[in-house]
């Protein structure tokens, strides 16, 4: 299916909205512009979301694109 990080953040806004749920996502911190359009929606709805990106440094290379 490949880079499916905007599904993962669409899906946990649904969550969300559903009621009941404080989801959380994990991924690489490169990958965060697949999500972008999805935490700039949960953003401007107010939901509680919690995304934790890692690898943050280029000298993590060996686990990243």
């Amino acid at each position: 299916y490949g880079v499916r990080e905007h599904g993962m953040a669409a899906v946990m806004n649904g969550m969300t909205l559903h009621g009941g749920f404080i989801p959380y996502s994990g991924t690489f911190l490169v990958f965060s512009d697949y999500c972008r359009p999805s935490i700039r929606l949960a953003a401007l709805m107010k939901q509680q979301v919690i995304h934790v990106m890692t690898h943050d440094s280029i000298g993590l290379g060996e686990d990243g694109p």
